[in-house]
């Protein structure tokens, strides 16, 4: 027993020695996607979130780091999942694991490409109907927030991780599509880091100089960063 552990232990180090270059420009990708996306409060597409921004006076300072320590949980455990379900596909039949990543890959640039067309063309292509989800969502936000203040920051932002949104799903897309549990982890932990500077920026930092941003550029960003990701995950194989 002792030995498996250490054999899987063993394993997981290699994965992480065997990161190739194409590896770390997804998770720059990733990482920077999420960081443009971000800039501009479409990022969770949820009235909750930018609520929970504009809330931003009821988290207090460890607040905020204690949500975005959620959602940097919830969003690897989520990266993890997916992960491990394209391994498991990959070794069950390699041929459906490259599949799954070019087809998973191939959603990722039609999102980006919608995104580049909605800028353009200044009208949205499609709309989630997501009142169902938000109403869940809401109601457990409301049960969250009886629970004391540590442990309530915490679980808002894990939660957040079931936001039906338009930035989260190419990120889990391509964290499905590494085919590896621990890259996996690591896309979605770098899509969580890439919001972070945003959501502490939005605690220390007047909101004034957000507004200060060209939206437009920062939409354009997220459309590249996309783009590479989507790309990406189709030549991994």
């Amino acid at each position: 027993m002792d030995q498996h552990m250490h054999h899987h232990h063993h394993h997981s180090a290699d994965i992480l020695t065997n990161l190739d270059p194409l590896d770390l420009l997804g998770f720059g990708a990733i990482f920077s996607f999420s960081f443009a996306a971000s800039l501009h409060c479409a990022f969770m597409c949820s009235p909750l979130v930018c609520a929970a921004m504009k809330d931003r006076a009821k988290l207090n300072r460890s607040g905020i780091w204690l949500y975005n320590l959620g959602r940097i949980l919830s969003y690897s455990g989520a990266g993890l999942i997916l992960g491990a379900g394209g391994q498991w596909l990959g070794g069950f039949r390699p041929q459906w694991g490259i599949w799954l990543s070019k087809i998973l890959g191939t959603i990722i640039i039609i999102i980006a490409l919608t995104k580049a067309w909605e800028i353009v063309f200044k009208k949205s292509l499609w709309r989630l109907n997501t009142k169902g989800a938000t109403a869940w969502l809401g109601n457990r936000m409301s049960t969250v927030a009886m629970l004391p203040p540590s442990i309530r920051d915490l679980m808002l932002g894990l939660i957040t991780v079931f936001l039906p949104c338009m930035t989260l799903t190419p990120a889990l897309a391509a964290a499905a599509g590494t085919g590896s549990s621990v890259k996996g982890l690591l896309y979605m932990a770098a899509f969580a880091l890439g919001t972070v500077p945003v959501m502490l920026g939005a605690t220390y930092v007047p909101l004034v100089i957000y507004r200060k941003i060209p939206e437009k550029m920062a939409r354009w960003l997220v459309v590249i960063f996309l783009l590479l990701a989507g790309i990406i995950t189709i030549i991994r194989h």
